[in-house]
């Protein structure tokens, strides 16, 4: 047998929106030897019907497609000018930096024949790693704390030991002054810098955005490492000019950063996402260790396990499960430790 050939379609040929026969030039996409051989065919190349074959047709309609979409803004009354129109897209890209994330579980044929496909083993892997990462978690804002409290420690040295070195000088008390005042006055700077220069999401205390990423609103690069790096560096330096500032905030922000990084097995700013494990790269369970990070970062910020949890719980999320109840405790109860 010889190779079969598609069947022909047979489709009317369109003219220009504003032909009212309807018999305007249309464009054949068929080959000439096509056109060539289909000429005897009735009607002809002339003819009110054009012969053509799968392809063809495609392409036809996307070319009707097109010519749709030019005719449209008279159809339904939208905007024609360039202006209007690149204002509306800069609107659209603006609302898209604020999509929901999708906590809905996929309830779908697909989904339930991948999740019957899963072995026991995955089951277990998932939830060993569920456990793992909480601690993981837990050590990472420990490490954190202990970090941005060592940081404040060696500013408020630098400042104090340089004021209290011109004490022990005999120098005025004017030159005393200037020295405590300028050395505040450019740490504070330095705070200022990272939220205006570095990250502007690093301003402000973070925990509404917390709130606001966790009950289901995307923040663009709330979570970049960036971010985080210019939050809690700006909350060192505040701490250490004498501004009247607290860490709750920040650590409720950088852990939910390293709740979420953890979880995702890799990071964009780093540029590296490993193949395995990848258990958790959706965005319940993301959400789930984001929370699981706050917690973490309110109890190493306060020595409080329990708060830390209990924060979680009441204030961060609304989709707080309580199959991972545990696993919220446990990560607070390493990070204090």
């Amino acid at each position: 047998l010889g190779a079969v050939r598609p069947a022909p379609i047979l489709i009317a040929r369109m003219g220009a929106p504003d032909d009212p026969a309807g018999m305007g030039d249309a464009r054949d996409f068929a080959p000439s030897s096509s056109r060539a051989a289909r000429s005897p065919h009735p009607g002809g190349a002339s003819g009110k019907y054009v012969e053509m074959h799968r392809v063809d047709k495609v392409r036809m309609m996307e070319e009707g497609s097109r010519t749709l979409q030019r005719h449209a803004a008279e159809t339904l009354g939208a905007a024609l000018d360039a202006e209007k129109a690149e204002r509306a897209h800069a609107r659209l890209k603006r609302m898209a930096a604020f999509d929901s994330h999708d906590y809905d579980p996929a309830d779908n044929d697909l989904e339930e024949e991948a999740l019957r496909a899963r072995t026991k083993h995955d089951y277990k892997s998932a939830n060993r790693w569920k456990w793992g990462l909480s601690v993981l978690i837990g050590v990472a804002m420990g490490f954190v704390a202990f970090t941005v409290d060592g940081l404040i420690d060696k500013l408020n040295a630098f400042k104090y030991g340089s004021v209290t070195t011109l004490i022990d000088a005999n120098m005025p008390d004017v030159a005393v002054w200037l020295t405590f005042v300028t050395i505040s006055a450019s740490l504070a700077a330095v705070a200022g810098g990272f939220c205006s220069h570095v990250e502007p999401l690093a301003a402000g205390s973070g925990i509404p955005e917390m709130k606001t990423y966790l009950n289901g609103v995307h923040l663009k690069g709330l979570l970049r490492l960036r971010t985080v790096v210019a939050k809690l560096g700006g909350i060192a330096f505040s701490i250490g000019s004498g501004l009247i500032a607290g860490k709750e905030g920040p650590f409720v922000h950088g852990g939910g950063l390293v709740g979420g990084g953890l979880s995702a097995f890799g990071s964009h700013s780093l540029g590296f996402k490993t193949e395995k494990p990848n258990h958790f790269r959706n965005d319940a369970d993301k959400r789930d260790f984001i929370a699981i990070g706050t917690a973490a970062g309110v109890a190493v910020a306060f020595g409080a396990p329990i708060g830390g949890c209990l924060f979680a719980v009441e204030e961060g999320a609304s989709f707080y499960s309580q199959t991972m109840l545990w696993r919220g405790f446990l990560a607070p109860g390493v990070g204090g430790l």
